[in-house]
Parts: C-alpha cells; structure tokens; sequence
C-alpha cells in the first residue's frame, strides 16, 4: 500500500527562506544554544587534540568537559544539573565528520 508522503508548507514560509530567513531549527539552535559556533570548533580541536596524543573522551567525559566549561563561563546562570541528557549526541552528530570516535 502506498503512503502519502505530501507535506504542506506555507507559502509564506517559503518566501522567507528564498529571502534568506532562518529555519525554526537555525533560530533555536542560535537562541538556545549553550555554545556559539566558534565556542563549538573549539571544543572539537580540543577533542582533537586530545586524540592526537592518544586520549579519547567518552560521551560522560565530553558533558564533563562541557558542564565545567559552562559552569566557569556562566556560573549561576547555567543550569545545576549541566548540559542534558542528550546534548553529547547532538554535539556529536553536528560535529561527525571530525568527532567519528564517540
């Protein structure tokens, strides 16, 4: 049996984007984020790095990592209970072509 795969888009939507407009995914990923992009390739060099001298992060170690940096940059203002649960597997899969270790 055939599926109907249709999905419908608003026109207005469209025109946005051929304008240059952001995706719901870009603007939250730029609202929300816990790390800009630049903060992101840095951490991956870090990452990096460390596997160059043969040390490899474990995704526990990664939110580690991550939880301590933002606690030091933010302080109160990050959350108590760190980056969550999932973060490390996003943060991996946006950076798969260099972190293919995890």
């Amino acid at each position: 049996q055939k599926k109907d795969n249709n999905v419908t888009v608003s026109h207005d939507t469209i025109i946005q984007r051929l304008q240059g407009g952001r995706s719901c995914q870009q603007a939250n990923s730029e609202n929300h984020a816990w790390l800009t992009p630049k903060e992101e390739e840095n951490v991956v060099a870090y990452l990096l790095d460390l596997a160059t001298q043969g040390f490899s992060h474990t995704h526990k170690a990664l939110k580690f990592h991550i939880n301590t940096l933002l606690h030091a940059w933010l302080g109160e203002a990050f959350s108590e209970t760190g980056v969550g649960h999932n973060w490390t597997n996003h943060f991996v899969t946006r950076h798969a072509d260099h972190v293919v270790q995890y």
